[in-house]
């Protein structure tokens, strides 16, 4: 079994404006994609947690064609739930993104994440079924695969989404003090300890540190 973490990018001018509004307005910081459901019409129904102002996304969704209906709770000051059922046959591009994403053998691990015009996922599935799914993706919408591996219950650990040579060096640094407060170690004793150059294990800490950080949040959404 295999996991693809992906981010997309729609082309602005075939966004449907669900997406502008959850992705990319002035009153939404984040939207978070909890669950869905397909109706036997094939009416989906989505369950997503919004960091924004509820007022304006309401007032504007509300406007919106192709959503049949729009509904919003609050939870707390500037964050609440939103419920929207759609009808893809008004809004093309997802009916493109269903199409790729529905497929037998295969799923869209949650929460779905939105943010700075982009959407963050995780696919899970077979080699084929992935495989078939990256190449339905439309062609409007700009896909990068950000990861890849076996899926098993390790990798849900923030450590499991580094390589080899980043889990290395975090460990190294770790265990030699880098992240005390203060410091006990530098780069270049890191470096000293993995045989390579300061600017190597620079490089290595920023990208385990990001993935760390992306790791913790996602699995802090989940919760």
């Amino acid at each position: 079994m295999k996991y693809i973490r992906v981010i997309g990018e729609p082309d602005p001018k075939y966004a449907p404006e669900l997406f502008h509004v959850m992705a990319g307005s002035s009153f939404v910081t984040e939207t978070r994609l909890f669950d869905l459901n397909i109706s036997p019409q094939g009416r989906p129904t989505l369950l997503f947690e919004v960091d924004g102002n509820i007022d304006q996304v309401r007032d504007v969704l509300g406007r919106v064609n192709g959503l049949q209906t729009v509904e919003a709770a609050p939870i707390t000051d500037g964050r609440f739930n939103l419920l929207v059922t759609l009808d893809p046959a008004e809004i093309p591009l997802f009916q493109d993104l269903f199409g790729a994403l529905t497929l037998e053998g295969m799923i869209v691990a949650k929460p779905v994440i939105y943010r700075n015009k982009q959407v963050h996922a995780r696919i899970v599935g077979s080699t084929s079924a992935l495989q078939s799914a990256i190449g339905r993706f439309p062609s409007e919408v700009d896909l990068k695969i950000d990861s890849i591996g076996e899926f098993n219950q390790s990798r849900e650990t923030p450590l499991s989404t580094l390589s080899d040579r980043q889990r290395e060096a975090v460990l190294t640094a770790f265990n030699i003090g880098y992240y005390d407060h203060p410091r006990k170690a530098t780069h270049e004793e890191i470096a000293a300890q993995l045989g390579c150059a300061p600017n190597t294990v620079s490089d290595h800490l920023q990208k385990a540190e990001k993935k760390i950080m992306a790791e913790l949040l996602e699995l802090e959404f989940e919760r």
